[in-house]
């Protein structure tokens, strides 16, 4: 159905659910990001880079069950946001979550790109066109649950 191709609600454990948003959120770029954000920020600006990263993780585990207990048929914060603030809200939640998704995207073909441009000696642009040409078949095959088993 069209529920469990998107949300894969029920389908996965609470572990695979958190080590899938740990890989989503840390990622290619964790090989070279906080290094280089440590250079130019020092351990302070360290500190609150990894704070950044993992206190939405954090927030969402504490909400989100709360969250599905009050609106069970809610299957994204876009949807939990319609539902509370309006489609004005929901939108802006939209927009802005897209334009997340599309920088994370961008930041992982780059690294992927980089990683084999610097050890293999590959041309980005062909390896970063495989990568998200198998993602997007991949998922667009299984759905969220075979992204969450892929991460």
């Amino acid at each position: 159905s069209k529920e469990d191709f998107v949300s894969a609600r029920g389908t996965q454990s609470a572990w695979r659910i958190a080590w899938s948003m740990f890989a989503g959120s840390m990622g290619a770029w964790a090989i070279t990001s906080p290094a280089n954000y440590a250079v130019n920020a020092g351990w302070v600006g360290m500190v609150a880079y990894s704070l950044s990263c993992g206190a939405p993780i954090i927030i969402l585990s504490f909400l989100g069950d709360r969250v599905s207990r009050i609106w069970p048929d809610a299957s994204s914060l876009a949807d939990f946001v319609g539902r509370r603030f309006g489609p004005v809200a929901k939108g802006c939640v939209v927009g802005v979550a897209l334009l997340n998704m599309c920088l994370g995207l961008l930041g992982e073909l780059t690294a992927i790109g980089a990683l084999f441009k610097d050890f293999v000696g590959a041309e980005a642009l062909p390896i970063m066109l495989v990568a998200s040409s198998l993602s997007a078949v991949y998922t667009a095959y299984g759905g969220l649950a075979v992204s969450i088993v892929t991460d």
